[in-house]
C-alpha cells in the first residue's frame, strides 16, 4: 500500500493552530496544551530570575555615583526621633554619605532577630536575599533566595505579573492586653514592564486577619503558640532540626 504524505502548513494564526488541534483527540490535545503551558511557565520563571541580583552583582552593577541614591541610609548623629517632626530634620542631622555604613543595612543581622543572637551572619539580607532595581525610583528590593520558585505569573497588558502567596495560622501576643489567633497571609507581587524591561511595581505585606480572642499574654497555655510559630521568610532558611524542635514545642 503506497503511503500518502502528509503536508502540515505552517501555523500563522491562532486559528491555525486551534483548528489543527480541533482534529487532534482530547489526548493528544491536552499534551500539546500541557507543553506549551510548561514551557510558558519556564519562560516567565526565567525571564524573572534575570532580573534578581545577589549582592555581589548588585555591588558591582551600581556606580559608586549611584551608590547614594540607591543605599539610602544614613546615620543619623544629631537630635532624637521622637522630639523632631519629620520635615524638620534636615540633611544636617545626618553624616556625610559613607558607603560603609550604608551597606550595613544588607550585611549586618538585625539586632533583635534570633539569628543576630546565634551570630549567624548569613541570615542578613545580602546573603539570604536577591535584589531588584528600581531605576524609575532610584529604590532597591528585595526577595528570599528560596521563595522564589514559589511564585506564580499572569500578564496584564504589556506587564509580567510575579505573585507568591503564603497563609499560615498565628497568635498576636500584645502586652498587657488580650491576645489574638491570626491567619497571617503573606503577599509580594512584582510587577514588570515587558517594552521597558524594567520594574513597574513592588508590594510586599504581611497581612494578620484576626479570627478570634484566645487570653491574656500571661496566659501560659498561649506561650508554646507564640514560640512555636514559624513565617514562611524564616522556616526557608532553618534547617529541618531547626523547625522540628520549633514545632515540637505545640507538643509540650
Amino acid at each position: 500500500m503506497k503511503q500518502k504524505e502528509i503536508v502540515v502548513k505552517p501555523l500563522r494564526t491562532i486559528q491555525d493552530f486551534t483548528e489543527l488541534l480541533s482534529l487532534s483527540d482530547l489526548k493528544i490535545q491536552m499534551g500539546v496544551l500541557g507543553f506549551l503551558q510548561q514551557n510558558l511557565f519556564e519562560y516567565q520563571m526565567n525571564y524573572f530570575k534575570s532580573q534578581l541580583m545577589a549582592w555581589e552583582d548588585l555591588v558591582e552593577y551600581i556606580s559608586d555615583n549611584d551608590k547614594p541614591s540607591f543605599f539610602k541610609n544614613r546615620e543619623y548623629i544629631c537630635g532624637k526621633w521622637d522630639s523632631k517632626l519629620k520635615k524638620d530634620i534636615t540633611p544636617s542631622y545626618y553624616a556625610e554619605y559613607d558607603w560603609k555604613y550604608a551597606q550595613k543595612k544588607y550585611t549586618e543581622v538585625a539586632w533583635h532577630s534570633d539569628y543576630h543572637k546565634k551570630g549567624k551572619k548569613e541570615y542578613s539580607d545580602a546573603n539570604r536575599k536577591f535584589f531588584l532595581v528600581d531605576h524609575k525610583n532610584k529604590e532597591l528590593y528585595t526577595v528570599n533566595k528560596k521563595l522564589v520558585d514559589k511564585f506564580t505569573f499572569a500578564y496584564d497588558g504589556n506587564y509580567l505579573v510575579c505573585n507568591y502567596y503564603d497563609s499560615r495560622p498565628y497568635v498576636s501576643f500584645d502586652r498587657f492586653a488580650e491576645c489574638s489567633m491570626c491567619d497571617c497571609q503573606h503577599t509580594i507581587q512584582i510587577k514588570f514592564n515587558l517594552e521597558l524591561n524594567c520594574v513597574e511595581s513592588f508590594y510586599d505585606k504581611t497581612y494578620y486577619e484576626v479570627t478570634g480572642a484566645c487570653g491574656s499574654w500571661y496566659n501560659d497555655s498561649n506561650e508554646y503558640l507564640r514560640d512555636s510559630f514559624i513565617t514562611d521568610e524564616d522556616e526557608v532558611w532553618m534547617t529541618e532540626k531547626e523547625i522540628k524542635a520549633k514545632k515540637a514545642k505545640k507538643r509540650r
